[in-house]
């Protein structure tokens, strides 16, 4: 056998050309630089602001990384930690259309959160679509008024992953519409109806803000559910 021959053979097999042993070495490295489960499930507001934003960050770089998804899990299972994670996801300044389609690994972790803490999740998830549907028109100045549509239409798209998972999705987005359109249909859940017509009111939300809502919900109602 040549040297040559030798050598290729050796660093061939070589653990340092080895894509399985470099992917498993990036991904101990991006772990040690994420925040730890307990951290995730315990640290108030504005530490789950930070945490959020190392996690989608991590995730805009490897996506399908399962351990990502977990700590994304164990952050989501508290409104402090929805809220903070939400506040990176849905106000990334990426504008592309990719931007809009949410990965399945935390397509998967939302569903899963749906089904297993609605009492959080749902109802701010569609504050993320509502506070920003309305903002586009109370904004004087046109980027904020196009960034604040940009952000309910990736609230949008982290609702659609949640359609079917727990029937409050529906619920809430029927008791909204309802509010917007000041309306009183007869199998809506009145506690749903006071829930988000106080909600309303506390914003201050006006005869444009709630047009501009009630398009919104009527399409997420229309484009996931059959009736």
């Amino acid at each position: 056998m040549s040297l040559l021959l030798f050598y290729l053979l050796f660093f061939a097999s070589s653990d340092a050309f080895n894509t399985n042993s470099w992917h498993k070495r990036k991904q101990a490295v991006l772990a040690s630089s994420l925040p730890s489960i307990e951290e995730l499930e315990n640290d108030p507001f504005m530490k789950q602001v930070q945490h959020g934003a190392d996690l989608c960050s991590a995730l805009q770089e490897d996506p399908s990384n399962a351990d990502i998804h977990e700590r994304i899990k164990a952050q989501l299972r508290s409104s402090d930690g929805i809220r903070g994670f939400m506040v990176s996801y849905l106000t990334s300044e990426d504008t592309s259309p990719k931007a809009l389609v949410v990965p399945d690994g935390l397509a998967e972790v939302l569903q899963e959160i749906t089904r297993s803490n609605p009492e959080d999740l749902v109802p701010l998830a569609f504050m993320n679509v509502i506070m920003p549907t309305a903002m586009s028109t109370m904004h004087n100045e046109e980027d904020l008024r196009q960034s604040s549509v940009q952000t309910a239409k990736r609230g949008l798209s982290i609702l659609a992953t949640m359609t079917g998972e727990h029937q409050s999705v529906k619920s809430n987005a029927k008791a909204i519409l309802n509010v917007a359109l000041d309306s009183k249909g007869e199998d809506i859940d009145s506690k749903l109806i006071e829930y988000w017509n106080s909600f309303f009111d506390k914003w201050g939300y006006k005869d444009e803000q709630k047009k501009d809502i009630s398009e919104s919900m009527s399409l997420f109602l229309t484009s996931n559910y059959t009736k």
